[in-house]
Parts: C-alpha cells; sequence; structure tokens
C-alpha cells in the first residue's frame, strides 16, 4: 500500500463489476463520498476486508464503508459518467456478494440509510 493513501467515507455504497470493450472484467465501489461530499466511482478493487468493510483500489484508495449498500443519486452519477469515459460494455450490481442484506435483523444499525 503506499506510504500516503488515501481515505475515503463512502455511504450508499454498491460493487460493480465491469467488463471492458476489449473484453477486461474488473469490480469498483460507487456511491457517496461522504468526505468531499459528491458522488464517488473508485479505480479497481485490489482488497476488500468485510471485518473492517474497507475497500482498497489499486490506486491505492482506501474506502470506509458506511452501513448498508444503497443507491446514492450523485454515485450513480459518478458511475454513469466513470462507465462512459473508461469504455464499459456491461455492468452488473456484484454487492451481493459482499454484503447481504438479508442477514440483518430489525433494529439493527442501518447507517446511512
Amino acid at each position: 500500500m503506499p506510504d500516503e493513501c488515501q481515505i475515503l467515507q463512502l455511504r450508499r455504497w454498491r460493487v460493480m463489476e465491469v467488463v471492458s470493450d476489449s473484453g477486461q472484467r474488473s469490480r469498483h465501489i460507487c456511491g457517496h463520498d461522504v468526505t468531499n461530499d459528491m458522488g464517488r466511482a473508485s479505480s479497481g478493487i485490489a482488497a476488500f476486508d468485510l471485518e473492517a468493510m474497507t475497500a482498497t483500489t489499486h490506486s491505492g484508495t482506501v474506502y470506509q464503508l458506511i452501513g448498508v449498500p444503497g443507491k446514492a443519486r450523485s454515485g450513480e452519477r459518478a458511475w454513469k459518467n466513470w462507465c462512459r469515459i473508461n469504455s464499459v460494455a456491461d455492468a452488473v450490481d456484484v454487492t451481493f456478494e459482499y454484503f447481504d442484506l438479508n442477514s440483518l435483523t430489525p433494529g439493527q444499525d442501518r447507517e446511512g440509510q
């Protein structure tokens, strides 16, 4: 990990798997960047720590995932823009592979929703 890694807090986050025009697959986080109050779409995920609720990208940015997954309008805009710029041929939401909403019990912390 880089010496000076950036840590951003992301709420209403999702994990997306993309296929580029060249057929290359990668996974990315998108959501509302609480740190900078804006939508954010990440570079490819290098590591995901479910216990710490963090995702580290290939660029060295660490995303602290707050609360349960969801869809933030600003995150959706950032994601669509990222896909356009990066010539994404297909994108699939794979958040369920990282976080099971069905495992939550009534009254459990749903911060960020």
